[in-house]
């Protein structure tokens, strides 16, 4: 997978998930406390989040979904 397509995932994905929640990049950034430059660089193709990045984790933690899910990985099943 590209850089582009990985950008692209994570941004399809935080938008919807947002959008579906009825959640503002500025309430998010508030719960997770991450930066509202960093979760629209996210939104809008400007930034990459590290494989293991904290931020990330925090966001994906107040949404309720895993890191996989946001990045666009399916996360593997519970049996």
């Amino acid at each position: 997978m590209t850089i582009t397509k990985k950008k692209s995932a994570l941004a399809v994905n935080l938008r919807r998930i947002l959008t579906e929640e009825g959640i503002s990049v500025a309430m998010l950034a508030e719960w997770s406390d991450v930066s509202v430059n960093t979760i629209r660089g996210w939104l809008y193709n400007d930034r990459i989040a590290r494989k293991n990045s904290p931020s990330l984790k925090r966001v994906a933690d107040v949404l309720r979904v895993s890191v996989e899910e946001l990045r666009g990985r399916k996360a593997p099943e519970v049996e």
